[in-house]
């Protein structure tokens, strides 16, 4: 499914990755051949090509994007700690929200 979706079906005949042991003793050729196929399009895209073809997906955020991502802000999760050097930091609260805890 990923070759496809990656529109690279000449590695399902690729002797290097045809079966498990053979990816894994040639995984460095295998990371650039799926690099390269990376860099065509946005991770938008490719979330969502990814998504459509029943592949599962996601972006993997820096802190940055983890702390200003509308999933962080809509779970309440973002939350200002103070450090004792650096001042009021912002940090990723804890994700489980209990109805008869603290928040």
């Amino acid at each position: 499914m990923l070759c496809n979706a990656l529109e690279r079906q000449d590695l399902l005949d690729d002797a290097r990755f045809t079966v498990n042991v053979a990816r894994l003793a040639n995984l460095p050729a295998l990371v650039a051949e799926l690099e390269q196929a990376f860099t065509r399009r946005t991770t938008a895209e490719w979330v969502e090509l990814l998504l459509a073809a029943g592949i599962p997906a996601g972006p993997i955020l820096d802190y940055r994007e983890a702390l200003e991502s509308e999933h962080a802000r809509t779970r309440d999760m973002v939350m200002e700690m103070q450090h004792p050097v650096e001042g009021p930091v912002r940090a990723l609260g804890f994700p489980v929200k209990l109805s008869a805890t603290q928040q």
